[in-house]
């Protein structure tokens, strides 16, 4: 989303030159927000981690956003670790932001990155792990919150001209499944996307 990754725990607001890099460097594409957008949507994004992870500060504005919430958005008392808030707090506060925009009566479309298959792997107390394998807890644990956040928006007055699309963050990086003919593996772009 930029020529420079920028790391989560890097504090771009004191650097200017880096904010003004990372303001020129933000390339822009065409998608289904600025679609949306055009047909007036008013588009929302939520992460857990700090906005500037990624660039998406800068990169999801410029690219059909009206606003993106994350880390500085929340209470430090509900931070757990480098990746910010959890999951499940983050999912909840979403609700009542997309609430605010559905009682304007405007469309909304909202984007959720979710982190909690990302080590370092953070579960609550009340989370009943069902395996011993790390992999099928976080998944279980990703289900059950998931699942929880359908529940809590089934219930709004909007959840029925709702269409939700999940899809993977990246898929395999491994080095066995890179290719020298691309700058990214293609094997990062293999993602599932559930409708």
């Amino acid at each position: 989303m930029m020529k420079y990754s920028i790391l989560l725990g890097v504090n771009t607001e004191r650097n200017n030159n880096l904010n003004n890099m990372r303001k020129r460097d933000v390339p822009l594409y065409h998608g289904l927000p600025n679609d949306l957008k055009n047909n007036g949507y008013h588009n929302i994004g939520f992460m857990t981690h700090t906005k500037t992870f990624d660039n998406l500060d800068y990169f999801l504005p410029a690219n059909g956003y009206d606003r993106v919430f994350g880390k500085e958005d929340y209470p430090a008392s509900e931070y757990v670790n480098i990746w910010g808030v959890p999951d499940e707090y983050m999912l909840n506060y979403s609700i009542t932001k997309m609430d605010s925009v559905a009682q304007k009566d405007e469309p909304f479309m909202a984007t959720i990155i979710t982190v909690a298959n990302h080590p370092p792997f953070l579960y609550p107390d009340k989370f009943d792990p069902v395996s011993s394998l790390e992999d099928e807890r976080v998944m279980a644990y990703g289900d059950s919150y998931i699942n929880d956040f359908i529940q809590k928006i089934s219930e709004k007055p909007w959840y029925e001209n709702t269409v939700f699309i999940f899809v993977g963050d990246h898929g395999n990086t491994h080095k066995s499944f890179e290719s020298k003919k691309y700058d990214l593996p293609l094997s990062l772009t293999h993602v599932p996307m559930i409708i």
